[in-house]
């Protein structure tokens, strides 16, 4: 039996679970959870990301990271929505 493993723990180490987390907080603290930036998980909040590439929105800047990435890897940065891939 795996004694280092507990139900659940997936959604509290890997990053689209922790983002998930983070953001069900943010919705329910409001301001005691804006520590953290803006998160997507994506493909599901890729309607939202587009929001934030609208006119009126600046040009902010992204950064991607892999689900299953470690260590860095994968990780980039992007100011245009045609890079992102749902």
């Amino acid at each position: 039996a795996r004694v280092n493993h507990f139900p659940g723990m997936l959604d509290l180490v890997r990053k689209a679970g922790t983002a998930r987390n983070l953001n069900k907080m943010r919705e329910a603290l409001g301001k005691e959870y804006s520590f953290f930036p803006r998160t997507f998980v994506l493909p599901a909040d890729y309607t939202a990301l587009k929001q934030e590439f609208g006119p009126k929105r600046g040009r902010k800047t992204f950064i991607l990271k892999p689900s299953r990435g470690a260590q860095g890897a994968g990780i980039s940065l992007t100011r245009s929505l045609s890079d992102i891939d749902p």
